[in-house]
């Protein structure tokens, strides 16, 4: 009964941390999005993938929902389907590509399917579905990974304006290194996705939302806001700078992508701040090794 006990106490703990990495890290977004320049744009469309770099992707949602964010966007078909049966009733983008199997469902949500090619557009058309599927083609400018190939497959764009069964909702691409002091290749990348949009602005069929920027480019990029854009991980996180400060709340699974492991991290702040809050002005975290902290 006593290991049940202690058991049970933990998991209590458990959830009442998580619920409170949730709120913070809810709240990091609404700091670090406060930063952001008077926005030309019409839409955060938030994403949430990976759990929300491990927060909790549906408290995080359901606290953003109560901050008016109108959309979000996740990795797969099944990180959406969590989200929506869960009471999360905004729209939906997933970024990854869906398979046949998961269409008719995606469509019945309403998601909003990525376009990877004219084999996407093919199978929703052949899934015969009396619903209109939400669509954003996602093309290629340099990321190397994902996105259509404009060079391989030049009708993509006839193909979907003639579909019938998809509605051409959003364009976009992504950014492969908005978020480095070095924006000349980033600034490439918008200079590709630039002549990508002139060429949809003569179609008889275009989307009404075009969307690139990422956190970097939020951050240090605002000719690339476009219609809507998608602040990611580094709502968690915010980079130190020399003579900044900023409020730790917690360090997330972001600072793992960024070469630094968490529990070197944590052994700093811990010794050099002894669990205070704020960074004292001037101190210059990188010659600690920090790079990436949780914001308020």
């Amino acid at each position: 009964r006593r290991r049940v006990r202690q058991m049970l106490e933990g998991a209590r703990r458990a959830s009442a941390e998580r619920r409170g990495r949730a709120e913070a890290a809810a709240r990091a977004y609404e700091s670090f999005l406060s930063k952001v320049a008077t926005p030309v744009f019409r839409m955060f469309a938030v994403a949430i993938k990976a759990d929300a770099y491990g927060h909790g992707a549906i408290p995080v949602a359901r606290r953003l929902v109560r901050e008016g964010f109108e959309m979000f966007a996740v990795a797969q078909f099944q990180e959406a389907m969590e989200l929506r049966e869960s009471g999360i009733e905004q729209p939906i983008l997933i970024l990854g590509r869906l398979f046949p199997p998961d269409i008719p469902d995606a469509v019945k949500a309403g998601f909003r399917i990525s376009l990877f090619g004219k084999e996407d557009i093919g199978w929703i058309e052949a899934a015969g579905l009396d619903l209109l599927a939400y669509v954003h083609a996602n093309v290629e400018t340099g990321m190397g990974r994902v996105g259509t190939l404009l060079d391989r497959e030049p009708d993509f764009f006839g193909a979907l304006v003639q579909a019938g069964r998809c509605r051409w909702e959003g364009l976009y691409s992504h950014f492969s290194t908005s978020d480095e002091k070095d924006k000349s290749y980033a600034n490439l990348q918008l200079s590709r996705f630039r002549k990508i949009v002139a060429r949809v602005q003569l179609l008889d069929k275009r989307p009404s939302l075009l969307h690139m920027a990422n956190s970097g480019a939020i951050l240090d990029m605002p000719e690339s806001y476009f219609d809507a854009v998608r602040p990611g991980n580094q709502g968690f996180l915010l980079r130190i700078a020399e003579e900044k400060t900023a409020e730790i709340i917690g360090l997330v699974h972001g600072a793992h992508q960024k070469g630094a492991p968490l529990e070197h991290l944590d052994d700093i702040l811990a010794q050099v701040f002894l669990n205070k809050d704020t960074v004292p002005l001037g101190v210059d975290l990188r010659s600690l090794g920090v790079e990436y902290v949780v914001v308020l």
